[in-house]
């Protein structure tokens, strides 16, 4: 584990529960270098979840969305992007102005903030697309 300012370091957290058997935050600081040799600079927070069934991870996807409608104080406005075809998929900036998203398919469910510290190495669409190529794979895959 590494501090930086503002509290933000890398870590990783792993729970398990009766409703929701997997569980994983993490937050992330880095530099990454892509093959071609550009790089990504920024911030990566992710709470992952595996619910018992797609009722119960429904209505976190809808709580998490509402408690950062709440947090913004009536400033949420969605992101004007495509969005993958899930279950549940919302896209906004959270009140830090970095974009966020809420994805649910199934039992699987992301909200996450990606924040790039420099130009844009990725864009907020291949993201989100990233993002829910993940919860649409199956356990094989």
């Amino acid at each position: 584990y590494t501090a930086y300012p503002m509290n933000i370091g890398n870590t990783v957290r792993v729970w398990h529960d009766w409703l929701s058997p997997v569980n994983y935050t993490w937050d992330e600081l880095a530099t990454v270098t892509f093959a071609d040799g550009t790089s990504l600079d920024g911030c990566l927070f992710v709470d992952y979840h595996e619910t018992a069934a797609p009722w119960i991870a429904g209505a976190l996807a809808r709580a998490y969305h509402n408690r950062e409608k709440y947090d913004l104080h009536g400033d949420y406005a969605p992101l004007d992007l495509p969005l993958p075809d899930l279950d549940y998929a919302v896209a906004f900036n959270n009140s830090a102005h970095v974009p966020t998203i809420i994805l649910q398919e199934g039992c699987k469910i992301i909200h996450a903030s990606l924040s790039q510290h420099d130009e844009a190495t990725v864009s907020t669409e291949e993201w989100i697309a990233g993002m829910a190529a993940c919860i649409q794979q199956t356990d094989g895959g």
